[in-house]
């Protein structure tokens, strides 16, 4: 449960979850569709016992992960 998830909605909102008691990702699954409307990706559920729902981020994404270095393994 070490995961703070940061996640932006259709309205462009963007929300934080995980942050007092972190979040783990409980299910996954893979698809690769043949027609042009077919999910071809990754559908991810992540849940996480926090005492309020994800709050909204004063901000925006960029602002929370900067100074953040992202290495290829």
């Amino acid at each position: 449960r070490d995961l703070r998830i940061v996640f932006v909605d259709n309205n462009d909102v963007s929300y934080i979850m995980g942050v007092s008691r972190g979040a783990v990702m409980s299910a996954g699954t893979a698809a690769t569709g043949t027609a042009v409307a077919d999910l071809n990706g990754y559908t991810l559920t992540f849940q996480s016992q926090e005492p309020k729902s994800a709050g909204i981020l004063d901000g925006t994404v960029a602002d929370v992960v900067t100074g953040i270095t992202v290495v290829n393994a």
